[in-house]
Order: C-alpha cells, then structure tokens, then sequence
C-alpha cells in the first residue's frame, strides 16, 4: 500500500502542471518570468544580427558569444521543463533573467560596460547574490534545505556562489584565449621591449600581449560582496522567522 502511495506521489511530482490550473501568485509570477525570457530572447536575436551586419568594426569581439548565449537562455529552461516534467521555479527564472536582463540586455546590447565605467563591477555583485539565490534552490529542490542548521545552509549557498563566480572567471578567460575577446580586459601590447616591476626595467620581447590581474580580481571581489549580502539575508531570514521574501521564494522553490 504504501509502495503504491509513493507511486502515486512521485508521478505526481513528475507531472507538469497546466498554467491553468496554477494558483493566481504563481501565474503572476510565471507571466512575469515568460515576459523577462522574450526581452532576453529577442534582444540576443537582434543583437546577433545587428552588430555583425551593420556594425562590425565595434570593438567588442565578444559581442557575439553573449548574444548566442541569451538567444539560449530563452529556451533552455523550458526545454528542460518538458525534459523533467515540472515547471522551474518562477521565482529562480525571474531571478535568472532579471540579472541576464542587466548583464546581457544592458551591459552587451546597450553597451553600458563600455559606456558606464562601474557597470561591469555592479553586475559582479548581482551575480555573487544570484548565484547565492541559485545555490539556495539547488538545496531546497533536492531536499536538504530544511534539514541545515543556520550556519550549514548560510555557508553552502555562500561557497556555492563563489565556485560559480570562479567558473565564470575560468570560461572568460578561456574565450580570451582561444577567440581573442576582451572579456578580462583590454590586452596590451609590450613595445618598449620592459616591464617596470618596482622600479627595476625587466627586459621582455617586444609585441608580447599581456592582461593586467585587476579585472579578474575586482570581478572576484565583486562577486564575493555579493555572496556575503544574500548571505546576510538568508540569515537574517532564519534567525528572525521573517518572510524577507525569501520566505515566499523558498515556498515556491518546493512547490
């Protein structure tokens, strides 16, 4: 009997709700979320055509890569929604495309990284607290969250964060090698033929291509902060019983 009730449960579990049959907070935030994904959809669409067509002497190589990856993004979560049965969190997608709204819609289509000079260190932060928010999910959907104390729970979304801060890191780095974009700065040209370290001139062959560490480390710095602030929230969210609207996140999280 209970072999058959937990049959039961779990192809419930695997059955995708109708959006009609969703409650009306959950379709507010579905509408939401879908409406972010065709924003990132779209916007990676036109910017793929545009600047490779009409602009293509803009000096931003990596222009391209971002807008494949958005066109991506669209889709990519609703496919795998049809893959496992189940609708994503509305709550993790909204958080998801907000952020790919700022970073990839602003940052790379509108050209704020280039336009505003703190913009690239601001979408680091919100990237530190999104994958935070990431990590928070992974452990409610796979049933641990409720089992950490306060301190587990904290660290491992903290930890969580900072390990995708560096893969994203590694991957920029990566495509600066391999297609010669500018993700981790603007490469400089060794002329002169030295390198001025503390004052002593080091000699070095002329034309060497060299990047300087501190894109890589205020990025990391960045991300950090923004690990340590959703960390702060989680926290306070425990210790005080208070919705902080990570209550309300959670809740959808485990529905």
């Amino acid at each position: 009997m209970e072999n058959n009730e937990t049959d039961e449960k779990r192809a419930q579990k695997k059955k995708r709700i109708p959006f009609k049959e969703l409650e009306k907070n959950e379709k507010i935030l579905r509408i939401i979320a879908v409406c972010m994904t065709g924003i990132v959809f779209l916007s990676g669409i036109i910017s793929a055509v545009y600047y490779p067509v009409f602009a293509p002497d803009y000096p931003t190589p990596n222009r391209l890569g971002v807008s494949l990856g958005m066109i991506a993004l669209g889709v990519a979560p609703y496919i795998l929604e049809l893959i496992i049965r189940n609708r994503i969190s509305s709550f993790l997608l909204i958080f998801v495309y907000v952020f790919a709204f700022f970073s990839g819609v602003l940052g790379c289509c509108v050209d704020l990284y280039n336009k505003v000079a703190w913009y690239d260190l601001l979408i680091h932060g919100v990237f530190g607290y999104v994958g935070a928010a990431a990590a928070l999910w992974l452990l409610v959907v796979t049933k641990n969250y409720r089992g950490l104390n306060t301190f587990g729970a904290v660290f491992l979304v903290f930890a969580v964060s900072l390990m995708l801060g560096t893969v994203w890191e590694i991957f920029e780095f990566t495509m600066d090698t391999l297609f010669g974009n500018d993700g981790q700065g603007w490469p400089l040209t060794i002329i002169s033929g030295f390198i001025d370290k503390g004052g002593t001139h080091i000699p070095i062959d002329s034309g060497t291509v060299v990047r300087t560490i501190n894109d890589t480390m205020e990025d990391i710095i960045m991300n950090t902060i923004g690990a340590l602030v959703f960390s702060v929230h989680l926290m306070v969210h425990r210790l005080t019983k208070k919705n902080l609207l990570l209550g309300s996140a959670i809740d959808n999280f485990e529905n």
